[in-house]
C-alpha cells in the first residue's frame, strides 16, 4: 500500500534535515581534531625542549589533545553513520524499515550532539 503524499513529503523533509545538519556536524568534528591534533603537536615540540617540570606538564597536556582529538574524530566516525542511516531511509523500502533507519539515524544524531557538547571546543 502506498503512503499518503503528505506523510512521504514531511518523511523526506525530516530526512533532508537530518542530513544537512549531520553533514555540518561532521565538518565541525573533523576541524575541531583537526585543531586538537595541531595543539598537541604543539606540546609535544615545547615538551621536548623545555625544563624538566615545565616538559612533564607540556607532555600530559599534549596527551590530554590528542585525546580530544580522538574523541572528535570518532564523533565524525558517528556522524558518518547517520548520513549513512539517513541515505537508506531514502531507498524505496517498506515503510516501517524506512522509519525505523530514520528513527535510529535520529537516535544516533542526538546521542552524538550530546556527547559533543561535553567536549571542549579549541578555536
Amino acid at each position: 500500500m502506498a503512503e499518503p503524499k503528505k506523510k512521504r513529503d514531511l518523511f523526506d523533509v525530516v530526512a533532508v534535515f537530518v542530513l544537512s545538519l549531520t553533514a555540518v556536524l561532521t565538518a565541525w568534528c573533523g576541524f575541531q581534531a583537526s585543531k586538537w591534533g595541531g595543539d598537541m603537536s604543539i606540546s609535544f615540540s615545547q615538551a621536548s625542549s623545555a625544563l624538566s617540570d615545565k616538559a612533564d606538564a607540556k607532555f600530559s597536556a599534549a596527551l590530554a589533545s590528542n585525546q580530544r582529538g580522538d574523541d572528535y574524530t570518532l564523533l565524525t566516525v558517528l556522524f558518518a553513520l547517520v548520513l549513512f542511516l539517513t541515505a537508506m531511509s531514502q531507498r524505496e523500502l517498506a515503510a516501517w524499515v524506512r522509519t525505523t533507519l530514520l528513527g535510529l539515524a535520529i537516535v544516533v544524531a542526538v546521542g552524538g550532539v550530546v556527547m559533543m557538547l561535553t567536549f571542549p571546543i579549541l578555536i
